[in-house]
Order: structure tokens, then C-alpha cells, then sequence
């Protein structure tokens, strides 16, 4: 046998199961350790028999991120008991952290806090016993080998059954005490003794409390901090004083490091509040852990998500776009959910000044035909722009017209879009050009398939600045949709590409074209001569263009059986000079 390390009543020794009676343990196990127990006092036979049997229910723990116990034995002449349990390698969970500092990322504390979790909520809710583990501290958190990706909780063999909380002097003589871990009220429990009976007993909300102190440590070790402060100066090793101020109703809160990142931030204070009733169930903090953070760029609401996501459509040039289940943080940890929300996330990072121009106009955006920003920022750590949409399940409009519609509502949805169109263009400060209006960029609410709303004005939209027309530094649209001032622009190869003009005119040939798409029942006719295909993205940035493009400008045909009142609509919006097409006040007017 090799020692491997001893506590206050304890010594624990590595075991090799060729020498062992193999009944004791499964097949496949050939090492295991095992820890011996001494009892304070005389044998007491009667007092041996009820801790075996105590001792006896951690067989049955079967979890992935807890020691599993394989067998347990007593010797009454010496009164100790024997534990064979797993074999765990590794280090503890802040040796480890301090020795691989490089490897553990923030990501990687996350993992850890989440395998935690885990387990705490298997002790908590195990049937038929269940578990308060009561010593939770970073000394009993090993890692199951060196490579540091799995941890178990140990030291339950310390722990005491919900159905029965151990007397002070049983629980006691089991424990290497670690008061800066304790909650208080698991201190208050154990220091006014005999009068401890007056007290609540601690229930599996002191884990928690231990937990939220882990969590910390295990930030700090990463950041090569060697020590907590308390808001009064002490530390967490000055342990007479941070007994008396539990003891005399003042329990100590630890500091938060102000740079921790938000997602760890947010566990661990609402871990480590003083009422018990306060904190979170492991199951709550499961919930929250295994879910993305999302940081808001205006310090609004903060969000988190499930990390399952589904998308919807296909990815843009900008971005791609998914369904999440999202849920609030707020006093209560997690408020209102699940909430059904569209989530954009962007491939590439924006420019600071574009970021701002998003954060501080789209949200405001307020009308039933535009899709509803609820908020922009990015997830922590990676820092990825995304935002926040209300989520539209009804699918695009370019879907429901390649099923077919009729001219009513095919005139119907030409009355939203302009409305939709009015708000961007005259109604909203400042006001926006959509740029990229097309069939696949416009949703419906719901399957009823009764509003829709014009959505990416996120990406292609400029922002304008002057009566009529803006200087932007880069075009983007698609084929059939993008009016011929643009197309002229983008073909052209001797235009300084960081000058293009554009104006609210552009918005209304994409209105004619999207109006034409409904009655073509999705798909635009097209010029025979080109390439690329209609409804291809171009992109004025793109170093490869296909010389072909440049010679012409593409113009969808109008089907010469087209419902008259639709046909005059699209024939106008469609003219080739921008001052030849309706205003959209004009279209409003006389549409509406």
C-alpha cells in the first residue's frame, strides 16, 4: 500500500485490487484507494454499527462527478473503518488550476462549476437517500487523472443523510473543519451546541453556500491570486474571527473580483447569500450553468440560453440566425421562461462605430410590420456581436409564395411592407434605407400567416444622414432585387468603391421586385444572359465578379398577364431612373 495523504481522523492509502479480495470490487478495477477511519473514544459497539450502516448507503452513489464507493468494513478492536473507494490520480481541483494555468480558460472554470453542479444535484435529489454533503471545499474536489478533464466530489464520507442530521460530535469527528467554506448557518449549528437544537439544521442549501466559495477559489487559482478578502479586511484563514461574527449574526460575504466574468459573477453571489432560503437549488444552477451567457451592450436585462439552438434558414453574409429558449436574470436568478426568442450572431467582428450605431437605433424600433430588436451585446467569453429578436415562426414570405397566394393577399402583404417600408423611411430617427428587401428577408408572426414583418435590417440597412441619399462604403444585395443605381455601382470597375450613394428609392424597387416575387410564386423571371443565378447575394467587396455582370443591368420581367392594379404597382416602383419611382408617402397614399 502507498499513503497518500491523511486528515484529522483519517489516513488514505492507494490499493492494489491483485491483493484483495475481488468480491470486494468490480472486474475492471485494479486500483482503488482506501481510507481509514479512526472513532474518537471507546469501542462502542452499538455506535460502530449504526456509522457502518451510514456508511454503507454511499454504495449505492453511482454519478459520474462523484466518488464511487466500492465497499466498506470495520474493525471494532481498533474502532476504525475501512473505505474502498475510486482512485482519482489527479490533483485537487485548485492544485491542478495553479499548475495548468495556461489550460485552464475561462471556459474550462465553467466546465468545472458545471461538473459540480452536477453532482451536488445528484446527492440532493438521489432516491431514497439523499445526500447533504456538509464539507464541501476544494480540498475534497480531485481530478480523476492528470489530463483534467473529469472532477469528482470526494470526502462524503463526512456527509450526513437528509433523513437524519448526525449530531454535532458524530459530524465533528469526521470532519477536517474549513470555516471559510461553511455557510452560516452551518457554523451557528455547530459552535452553539448544546443549544445548536435551537437552530434550523443545515439542509442541502449549505452546499451551495460551498459551492459559491469553490467557484472562487477556482477563479483565483486561474488568476494566480493566492487569497479572498472579506469587506473587512480578513482573510479567509482568519478563522476565530470569521467565527464570532457568524456566531454573533454578522456573517462574513467574500469580495467578488470585479473582472470575474459575468456568467461566474452571477452564480456566485447568488451562492453565497446569507438566507439559506435565497440560494439556488443545484437543479436551478444546473439550469443556469449549462446555458450560454449573454452579456447586453446596453447593461439591460441579461439573457441566457440554451446551448441546443435551431436555425432558421439559411446562414446570410452576415450572420446566422437561430432559435433559442431564452432566460431572464434577475432578482429571483431566473425570472420569466422560457421565452421563445431569434438569436443573430455575427461571423465577423463589426466596427466599434457600427456596433454603437446598432445598439443605439435597434432597439428602439417599434412598429408591427419590423421585426422587434430586443436588445444587442455578446456572449461572454468569446465576445461574439449577436442580437436578440423577437422569433417569428410563420416562415418567409418568399416560402409561402412558392405555395401560391392569392391577389388579395397578395395585396394585403404589399400594404404591410409599405407600412413596415413608411416607418423606416419616414417615421424613425434616424431614418433607414433596408438596402437588401426581398422575399426571404421578410417573416411572418406566426403560421397563421396574418402579419408579417420585414426583418435583417441589422446588416445591409444604412442609416441616413442626409434629406435624401447617404455615402456608404459597401453594397450588398441580391440579384433581381437590388435596383439598377446599385447594380451600377457594383459593376462598375472604376467606381471608388468607398463612395456609393444611395437613396430611399432603392427600398422601392426592392418593394416592386418583392411584390412581383409573390405573384411569380417565388422565383423571379430573369434575363437569360447571366450569371450568378437569381436570388444570389453580390457582395462589393468580393474580390472575384463575373465580367459578365458588367455589362448589363439585370431587370426581372413583368409577366404580361399580371393583375392589373399588381402590375401598374410593380411597373412603378420598378422605373429605372430613382426619381421616376413613388415616394413611399405616394405609395401609402394610394395604396393604403
Amino acid at each position: 500500500m502507498k499513503h497518500l495523504g491523511h486528515g484529522a481522523y483519517s489516513d488514505v492509502f492507494e490499493v492494489n485490487s491483485t491483493y484483495m479480495d475481488l468480491d470486494l470490487l468490480d472486474d475492471h478495477v485494479e486500483t482503488c484507494a482506501l481510507k481509514v477511519l479512526r472513532v474518537k473514544g471507546a469501542p462502542r459497539v452499538p455506535r460502530l454499527d449504526n456509522r457502518l450502516e451510514e456508511l454503507e448507503t454511499l454504495l449505492h452513489i453511482q454519478h459520474e462527478h462523484v466518488i464511487q464507493y466500492f465497499a466498506v468494513h470495520t474493525r471494532i478492536d481498533c474502532n476504525e473503518y475501512g473505505i474502498f473507494m475510486e482512485f482519482c490520480s489527479g490533483k485537487t481541483i485548485t492544485e491542478f488550476i495553479k499548475s495548468n494555468i495556461m489550460y485552464c480558460s475561462i471556459d474550462v472554470i465553467v466546465d468545472y462549476t458545471t461538473q459540480l453542479v452536477s453532482g451536488l444535484r445528484y446527492l440532493h435529489e438521489k432516491r431514497p437517500t439523499k445526500f447533504i454533503h456538509g464539507n464541501i471545499k476544494s480540498l475534497s474536489i480531485l481530478m480523476k487523472d492528470s489530463t483534467g478533464k473529469i472532477l469528482k466530489i470526494a470526502g462524503l464520507d463526512s456527509s450526513f443523510l437528509r433523513t437524519r442530521v448526525r449530531s454535532l460530535q458524530e459530524q465533528m469527528d469526521g470532519m477536517r473543519i474549513a470555516y471559510n467554506f461553511m455557510s452560516p448557518e452551518m457554523i451557528r449549528w455547530l459552535f452553539d451546541y448544546p443549544k445548536g437544537h435551537l437552530h434550523r439544521s443545515p439542509s442541502s442549501s449549505t452546499d451551495i453556500w460551498s459551492l459559491g466559495w469553490v467557484v472562487l477559489e477556482m477563479y483565483l487559482a486561474r488568476q494566480g491570486q493566492h487569497d479572498l478578502h472579506f469587506s473587512e479586511g480578513l482573510t479567509r484563514t482568519d478563522y476565530e474571527a470569521i467565527v464570532r461574527h457568524e456566531r454573533n449574526g454578522f456573517p462574513l460575504i467574500p469580495q467578488i473580483p470585479e473582472d470575474m466574468p459575468d456568467k461566474l459573477k452571477v452564480l456566485t453571489a447568488h451562492c453565497l447569500k446569507v438566507n439559506p432560503d435565497d440560494r439556488p437549488t443545484a437543479a436551478t444552477l444546473l439550469k443556469y450553468v449549462e446555458r450560454e451567457y449573454f452579456k447586453c451592450a446596453d447593461g439591460g436585462i441579461q439573457y441566457y440560453f440554451r446551448t441546443s439552438k435551431v436555425q432558421l434558414g439559411d446562414s446570410g453574409t452576415f450572420g446566422v440566425v437561430h432559435q433559442v429558449n431564452a432566460y431572464r436574470v434577475g432578482a429571483d436568478f431566473i425570472e420569466q421562461g422560457p421565452r421563445n426568442l431569434a438569436l443573430k450572431t455575427f461571423f465577423k467582428l463589426l466596427a466599434q462605430d457600427e456596433i454603437d450605431r446598432i445598439t443605439r437605433s435597434l432597439p428602439k424600433l417599434d412598429h408591427r410590420n419590423i421585426v422587434k430588436y430586443l436588445t444587442v451585446g455578446c456572449f461572454e467569453p468569446d465576445q461574439r456581436f449577436t442580437l436578440i429578436m423577437e422569433c417569428c415562426s410563420g416562415g418567409t414570405l418568399t416560402q409561402a409564395a412558392k405555395m401560391g397566394l392569392l391577389v388579395e393577399q397578395q395585396k394585403e402583404y404589399a400594404n404591410q411592407l409599405i407600412s413596415g417600408i413608411y416607418y423606416l423611411h419616414v417615421q424613425i430617427e434616424p431614418r433607414i434605407v433596408h438596402k437588401d428587401l426581398k422575399g426571404n428577408n421578410v417573416v411572418f408572426e406566426d403560421e397563421s400567416k396574418t402579419t408579417l414583418k420585414i426583418c435583417d435590417v441589422d446588416s445591409c440597412s444604412t442609416w441616413l444622414r442626409e434629406a435624401s441619399q447617404t455615402v456608404i462604403s459597401r453594397l450588398v444585395g441580391t440579384r433581381g432585387f437590388m435596383s439598377p443605381e446599385m447594380q451600377k455601382c457594383w459593376m462598375n470597375p472604376t467606381v471608388d468603391r468607398g463612395r456609393y450613394r444611395v437613396g430611399r428609392a432603392t427600398d422601392i424597387w426592392s418593394l416592386g421586385a418583392v411584390v412581383l416575387e409573390m405573384y411569380c410564386q417565388g422565383r423571379l423571371i430573369m434575363p437569360e444572359f447571366e450569371i450568378p443565378a437569381a436570388g444570389e447575394t453580390f457582395d462589393s467587396n468580393s474580390p472575384s465578379r463575373p465580367a459578365a455582370v458588367a455589362l448589363s443591368i439585370d431587370i426581372p420581367l413583368i409577366p404580361e398577364d399580371m393583375e392589373q392594379e399588381l402590375k401598374g404597382f410593380v411597373s412603378k416602383c420598378m422605373a429605372l431612373g430613382p426619381k421616376d419611382r413613388p415616394t413611399i408617402k405616394q405609395l401609402r397614399d394610394k395604396f393604403s
